[in-house]
């Protein structure tokens, strides 16, 4: 029998291997008067902690924006059936193709971009915490709508 929680998993992995590397592939050549870096404090689970930009949101490009539009559009189509998992379970294959069409459309490079993988990192953290939810369903959907709802706090 196919175990779905492995294949979802496996998908995020590739995913966000495949962002990583694509990204790396697109690091900006830093001239230090006008890079503007995250900051470097770390939270206990030894990651990037997502910062504004010196006190301002990063910029980001159309493609950006619209995909992380699309992708709370899907969140708030499916707020009525917040505390139904098996609709979580089409809410997280929706929210997943919006991921992957915002990791194929990526066009930014540098610090905003360095930025942005700090926020999607904790996007697919907390959406695979969704997919496992068993008791806890409702809160993991109000945790994953509050972290892509993040966007707009921290990016333009």
């Amino acid at each position: 029998m196919i175990n779905f929680k492995q294949m979802y998993m496996k998908r995020i992995m590739a995913i966000l291997s495949f962002f990583l590397i694509a990204c790396s592939n697109n690091v900006l050549e830093a001239n230090k008067k006008n890079e503007h870096e995250l900051h470097d404090a770390t939270p206990a689970n030894g990651k990037a902690a997502l910062q504004l930009n010196n006190g301002a949101r990063w910029k980001t490009d159309d493609a950006t924006r619209n995909n992380v539009a699309a992708m709370m559009k899907v969140i708030n189509d499916n707020s009525a059936d917040a505390a139904n998992k098996m609709a979580g379970s089409q809410l997280a294959a929706q929210l997943q193709l919006r991921i992957d069409t915002l990791v194929a459309q990526c066009k930014m490079k540098g610090p905003e971009h360095e930025a942005l993988h700090v926020w999607l990192e904790g996007v697919l953290h907390t959406l695979k915490e969704l997919r496992e939810a068993d008791d806890e369903y409702q809160n993991s959907y109000a945790a994953l709508r509050t972290r892509v709802e993040s966007f707009y706090t921290y990016f333009e």
